[in-house]
């Protein structure tokens, strides 16, 4: 017998792929010009490491190299790192493990500025209709661990079509409730959660 409702409950802190689809992207690059940075993923669990790349800087030019977060500005990092004689730099560092945040990465240096962004801690949620069709989420958001204490945000109802790909921020004290509907619009059957082990729990 089929369930009416699928309820996952994601703690903060966590990435999870919804449904059936894993999603994987690049690193967002923010720059169109030479010289260039990047990171090697565009989302992290927080405390995880960090790689940054380079490329299109002058040979054995020094780039400054600062990394802030968007909460409180209270986590930061800056170094300076030589490029090589191709103009590649890189740079590896650990995330702080105490708030979710959007970071921002500037690499400077006598051949220009370049920017980029990563996330931490962010649910991203997605199906694997590959017709078109779309389903419907319901997302809460709590401020408080598996699913329960003050309401913050919601129930707020989406719609995902296709394989698009939805992502909410999740606090570092906060949890996400996922409702996900029976079926599609043209009546295909919820089948279930999938995610990286750990990933959420059920409630």
């Amino acid at each position: 017998m089929r369930r009416a409702i699928n309820h996952r409950c994601l703690t903060a802190m966590l990435t999870i792929v919804a449904m059936v689809a894993v999603m994987a992207g690049p690193a967002l690059a923010q720059s169109a010009i030479s010289p260039s940075i990047e990171s090697d993923r565009p989302d992290y669990a927080p405390g995880e490491l960090v790689t940054l790349t380079d490329a299109g800087w002058q040979s054995d030019e020094s780039v400054h190299i600062n990394v802030n977060d968007d909460q409180t500005k209270s986590w930061s990092r800056d170094v300076d790192v030589t490029a090589d004689a191709a103009g590649s730099i890189g740079d590896q560092f650990n995330l702080p493990d105490w708030f979710v945040a959007t970071y921002e990465v500037t690499a400077t240096g006598a051949a220009g500025s370049v920017t980029t962004w990563f996330t931490d801690g962010n649910a991203k949620v997605s199906a694997n209709l590959s017709d078109g069709s779309s389903w419907t989420v319901t997302e809460t958001l709590y401020g408080g661990n598996a699913c329960t204490g003050t309401v913050k945000s919601g129930p707020t109802s989406l719609t995902i079509a296709g394989t698009a790909q939805h992502t909410a921020g999740i606090g570092s004290s906060d949890s996400l409730k996922l409702t996900a509907s029976a079926t599609s619009s043209n009546g295909r059957s919820f089948s279930s959660w999938t995610g990286p082990p750990g990933s959420f729990t059920v409630l």
